[in-house]
């Protein structure tokens, strides 16, 4: 075999000096810093437009939710605006107050309240005042008929408290509140549902008294009390009330991200959208040039159109993004950060999340000319 010799090259040692090592490190560091740099704004940039992408959906939902809602309240079937309602409930409070279709509540920065005042929960069934509603924030309860009417096929008998519906009818249960509206005559009446029997001819019986099933009971509208009898063709429709308003406490009054709610008469309030920190409502009298707050209003069955302003946030905060300081003009009233020494009705965190104003107006169909 053939054997290799290595020698020295002028008596000189090959290989690298401290300071090609020196050099080499500081150029992989460098190459280093740029990709993570490059790291850093790629994963800012992403979680910049995922909580955006959230935000936006978030607001885009509420616009179409409330915009849907607000448009239908009012609704009353084939009813005028003027039509007369009896409402034969033995509780008429603010959650079965269906003479009012739209109701709105400002709060008062100089009062530190809700004005109008927000009705009593000891007496008004349904007030959303033990709910914990975000001081700052309005407002707004919604009453009205929900699609899905059923005609009566005959004339209900003077001494009778049983509607006749189609045999089969599956749209109504025991406890359900209605309401009948006789087009022709632009009567109708709010009662309470004390018996049903789909399999029957006739089988939506509405007695005086109750059941203990329900939470309502029934004032009249039975047997003999009911003042008009209604006729063929007339229609039934299921009624709702709705409230919505924005809290940032459970019931227990620990502290849980901002959040639209929506309590449907008196039953305990479910979450809608997150996100919201609050909601800022002005309203359009028949006759009126300009939007105003809910307690300029005099007679909420003049009200035509309703604007709504929210200001959401996204679900959480983007790392290396600058603190929100800025102010937001939500529909009239100014939302500046917490700790800016201005005075105002209600203020946002000083964090790095996202925030945006939503604001739309909408016009209630059931009293557009």
């Amino acid at each position: 075999m053939m054997r290799r010799y290595f020698y020295k090259k002028h008596g000189r040692e090959c290989g690298y000096t401290l300071v090609e090592l020196l050099v080499a490190v500081a150029v992989g560091l460098v190459l280093l810093g740029g990709i993570y740099q490059v790291f850093q704004s790629s994963d800012t940039g992403y979680r910049y437009n995922q909580e955006l992408s959230r935000l936006q959906e978030n607001g885009r939902f509420l616009l179409e939710y409330m915009t849907r809602e607000v448009r239908m309240a009012a609704y009353r079937g084939c009813l005028g605006r003027n039509a007369s309602v009896e409402n034969w409930l033995n509780d008429q409070t603010y959650a079965y107050n269906f003479d009012v279709s739209i109701e709105g509540f400002d709060y008062d920065a100089v009062t530190s309240n809700w004005s109008p005042a927000l009705p009593d929960p000891a007496t008004e069934t349904g007030s959303v005042a033990s709910s914990n509603p975000l001081a700052g924030s309005d407002i707004l309860a919604l009453r009205s008929m929900m699609g899905g009417d059923i005609a009566l096929t005959t004339t209900m008998p003077p001494t009778s408290s049983t509607f006749f519906i189609p045999s089969g009818t599956d749209a109504f249960e025991k406890c359900d509140i209605l309401m009948v509206a006789d087009c022709s005559n632009q009567t109708a009446a709010v009662f309470l549902v004390t018996g049903y029997n789909e399999t029957a001819a006739g089988n939506v019986i509405h007695n005086t008294g109750g059941n203990p099933q329900c939470t309502q009971y029934a004032a009249g509208f039975g047997n003999l009390a009911h003042s008009f009898d209604y006729g063929e063709g007339a229609e039934l429709f299921k009624v709702k009330a709705v409230s919505y308003f924005v809290r940032n406490v459970d019931a227990s009054g620990n502290a849980i991200e901002p959040t639209l709610y929506r309590q449907i008469g008196a039953a305990v309030p479910e979450p809608l959208v997150e996100g919201v920190e609050t909601m800022q409502i002005t309203y359009l009298v028949d006759g009126a040039a300009n939007f105003v707050t809910a307690d300029a209003i005099v007679n909420w069955n003049n009200v035509i159109a309703v604007r709504l302003g929210f200001l959401l946030r996204s679900p959480n905060e983007i790392s290396r993004k600058a603190f929100d300081t800025q102010d937001y003009s939500v529909n009239g009233s100014v939302i500046p950060p917490v700790g800016s020494g201005v005075t105002a009705v209600q203020y946002h965190e000083r964090d790095r999340r996202l925030r945006q104003v939503f604001v739309t107006t909408v016009g209630i169909r059931n009293r557009l000319p």
